[in-house]
């Protein structure tokens, strides 16, 4: 038996009996960023996967998290195990409701009715089904970048490439066999959409080019050359990232005046800096900025926060807003109050941060 494995209550062929099995080592997603239904469910799903393993019964799961042992063991089996792109099983964050664990695969032709659908995972079909095609297509699509001392156009409009798609299709037979969706008319999809989205994500993979698309080799040099941010660690507290993050929208924050009612304020832009150890990735410190960029008293006083001890503040919206144990490092004792680090790694936030 592995040192620190869990010894359940249940036996779970192919899970619990492994010798790696263990749930305290398993991956948890970042709970506070998924919305309220979601939050729920999942956390109702994560308890009633913890009971299964304890050895509870089906009707025990089945009052206290709302789903049975056969599902929970479904979940397990279906979701959890199943191997990430990480290299780690999904763990806890196969339990989030609604994400796919596994890409969509098609298993039918490719039929549009009246409504536009039935094209779901045509194109991934379409590349799997003609690898050399596909070859062609990747090639294309990686030819943004110039060749040296080449005058050529800098950035293709996706136009240019959706032409070329159809025009090999056509060539290749595909709308003789109707096995591709054209969109002669306005209302039906004819795969535009799907073809951006492979585009971006296959260009994803390679930064460097497009570094050089956009500007030359003296940007491929300075990406080459990277920020310094994946210098290895040998110790705790080497090194920290500090970076700011504008939230996407806007709030209204009731404010109170001194005749003792409220005055509502519209907040434009939200800011939250952060100070994340770069060994634990544990966020050590943060702070919320409400201007329209982060001043210099912010950062500070996000510092500050990393050096002096965390006091949960009270919470009124969510009974599990904060999961039991949760905190800032302070919490774990009095020997990381004050802990400070020997290097900071810090993106320019605003102009008046520089």
């Amino acid at each position: 038996m592995a040192m620190g494995r869990q010894i359940p209550g249940r036996q779970i062929r192919g899970v619990t009996d492994q010798p790696d099995f263990d749930l305290q080592t398993w991956a948890v997603p970042d709970v506070g960023a998924l919305p309220k239904d979601k939050q729920q469910i999942y956390l109702s799903r994560k308890k009633a996967v913890e009971m299964a393993c304890d050895g509870s019964s089906d009707k025990a799961i089945k009052r206290k998290c709302g789903i049975g042992l056969k599902q929970t063991t479904r979940l397990i089996k279906e979701r959890c195990v199943v191997l990430h792109e990480d290299g780690q099983i999904y763990g806890f964050r196969g339990l989030v409701p609604y994400d796919r664990i596994r890409p969509y695969t098609r298993t039918k032709p490719v039929k549009i009715d009246a409504f536009g659908r039935g094209g779901a995972g045509a194109l991934r079909s379409l590349l799997e089904l003609d690898p050399e095609f596909k070859r062609e297509l990747d090639k294309k699509i990686l030819s943004v970048a110039p060749k040296k001392a080449e005058l050529t156009e800098v950035k293709q409009p996706r136009q240019v490439l959706w032409g070329w798609f159809l025009t090999q299709l056509r060539s290749r037979g595909y709308e003789v066999k109707g096995e591709w969706p054209f969109g002669r008319d306005k209302d039906v999809p004819d795969g535009y959409g799907a073809l951006r989205r492979y585009a971006d994500s296959l260009l994803k993979q390679y930064p460097k080019l497009i570094a050089r698309s956009a500007g030359g080799e003296t940007a491929e040099r300075k990406l080459r050359a990277g920020d310094g941010v994946d210098r290895p660690t040998r110790r705790a507290f080497e090194r920290v990232e500090m970076d700011s993050h504008k939230l996407d929208g806007r709030f209204c924050v009731l404010m109170p005046d001194g005749k003792g009612g409220w005055v509502p304020r519209i907040i434009h832009r939200l800011w939250v800096t952060v100070i994340i150890e770069t060994n634990s990735r544990a966020v050590l410190g943060y702070w919320l900025s409400m201007g329209r960029e982060v001043p210099k008293a912010d950062v500070l006083r996000a510092i500050k926060r990393a050096l002096t001890r965390w006091v949960p503040r009270p919470v009124t919206f969510s009974d599990t807003a904060l999961a039991e144990g949760a905190g800032l490092p302070s919490v774990l004792g009095d020997r990381f109050l004050g802990l400070c680090w020997e290097e900071t790694s810090v993106e320019v936030m605003s102009r008046e941060v520089v």
